[in-house]
């Protein structure tokens, strides 16, 4: 490449050599590319935290949220070994006072599910 610009500029001098876009990232990519390589290790270790550390401290919302959530989980642990032992589907919706599909999902699910809330708009959108 340095052949050419140098061609270029000895065959006429005001010539501009300009990239294309895609020569231009492809360069800079690899630029980035090296320069990442010779500051950042190839192995990180993580180690364990200090025994001073403390957590910390949730808000009244989140031990809500959190409270919620083993709740949940705990009610979803209980339909899931309520239903082999002879429950179905529709039963265990009436007497958890639940949607059949609720309890559907519940009996697929093995892991807590997160608890997502829409905020809801405080004015209305006039």
């Amino acid at each position: 490449m340095t052949a050419f610009r140098q061609g270029m500029a000895n065959a006429n001098p005001p010539i501009l050599h300009v990239y294309d876009r895609w020569h231009l990232i492809g360069k800079a990519k690899k630029r980035l590319d090296f320069l990442l390589l010779s500051l950042v290790p190839s192995v990180m270790t993580w180690s364990k935290p200090h025994p001073s550390v403390r957590e910390i401290e949730r808000t009244k919302a989140e031990k809500r949220k959190k409270e919620r959530q083993e709740q949940k989980w705990a009610l979803i642990q209980e339909i899931q070994t309520a239903h082999p032992s002879g429950k179905n589907i529709s039963g265990l919706a009436k007497e958890y006072e639940l949607d059949r599909k609720t309890v559907k999902k519940y009996l697929q699910t093995t892991t807590p599910l997160p608890i997502h809330r829409r905020k809801r708009n405080r004015f209305p959108l006039f």
